[in-house]
C-alpha cells in the first residue's frame, strides 16, 4: 500500500532537495480564496504577495515577486512551472473530491496561516540592499526551516529566486538533475489533472495513490535510485 503523504512533501521527493525554506508552502497552498492586492512595499509583504500569486495560479503574478539572475533563469522556470502545474493538480482534486482531497492534496489552512505567521514573526537583517530572513522550522506541520533573501530593486522589494529555491547552494550537478526531473515531473502532473476531471478516479486516496506511484516510477527512471527521503518508515 502507498505510504499516505501531502502533495507538498510528494514534491520535495520529485526536486531532491532543490526547494528551500519557502518549498512546501510554495508547492502546496492550500484552498483558494479573494486575494489580496500586490504590495512590494517591504520584504514580508513581498513574500505574502508571492504566496498569495501562487495560490490564485496567477504565473504573471508570481514572476512579478522574484527577482531572478540570468544564470539561473532555466531552474526557476522549471520549478516555477512544476508549482503551478501542482497548484492546477489541487484545484483539480478540490472540486471533484470536495474535502476528502485536503488530507491528500492540500495543506491545511491552520498549516498555511503558520507558516505566514512564522514569515511574519521571523526577524529580518538588512544587509545592504537585502532583507535575510531566517525561519525556523516547524515540527508541528512538517515545514523546513530556511534562510529567504529579499532584495531592494529600485522602489520595490523582490524575492531572490536563487535563496527560494537553494539555488545558491546546492552544487551545479544536484540542480541540474532536479531541473530536469521537474520537467518531466510537470506535464505528469498536468497529466494526472487531466485524469481526474475525467472522472478517471473514485476518490482522492485513489487519485493521489496512483500520483505518487507515478512519480516514484518517475524519480526511478531519472536517478536510477530512489532518494532516502522517499523511503517509508
Amino acid at each position: 500500500m502507498v505510504k499516505r503523504v501531502s502533495l507538498g512533501a510528494a514534491l520535495m521527493v520529485v526536486v531532491a532537495g532543490g526547494v528551500g525554506a519557502m518549498g512546501q508552502s510554495v508547492a502546496a497552498t492550500g484552498k483558494g480564496e479573494v486575494l489580496p492586492a500586490a504590495d512590494y512595499s517591504t520584504p514580508k509583504k513581498t513574500i505574502g504577495t508571492f504566496l498569495s500569486a501562487v495560490q490564485s495560479t496567477d504565473e504573471k503574478a508570481i514572476r512579478a515577486a522574484v527577482v531572478v539572475s540570468p544564470e539561473q533563469q532555466a531552474a526557476v522556470d522549471a520549478y516555477l512551472k512544476l508549482i503551478l502545474a501542482t497548484n492546477r493538480l489541487q484545484k483539480a482534486a478540490e472540486k471533484k473530491f470536495g474535502d476528502q482531497a485536503e488530507q491528500f492534496f492540500g495543506v491545511n489552512a491552520k498549516q498555511m496561516e503558520a507558516r505566514l505567521k512564522a514569515v511574519e514573526d521571523a526577524p529580518a537583517k538588512m544587509v545592504g540592499d537585502s532583507a535575510i530572513i531566517d525561519i525556523p522550522a516547524d515540527e508541528a506541520t512538517h515545514q523546513p526551516g530556511g534562510t529567504i533573501v529579499v532584495k531592494k530593486v529600485g522602489d520595490q522589494w523582490k524575492l531572490d529566486a536563487g535563496s527560494l529555491f537553494k539555488l545558491n547552494e546546492t552544487p551545479k550537478e544536484q540542480t541540474e538533475k532536479s531541473v530536469a526531473l521537474a520537467g518531466k515531473m510537470a506535464p505528469l502532473t498536468d497529466e494526472m489533472t487531466s485524469e481526474i476531471e475525467a472522472g478517471k478516479f473514485a476518490s482522492a486516496s485513489e487519485a493521489f495513490q496512483a500520483f505518487w506511484q507515478r512519480s516514484l516510477e518517475l524519480v526511478k527512471e531519472s536517478a536510477g535510485t530512489m532518494p532516502a527521503a522517499t523511503q517509508g518508515k
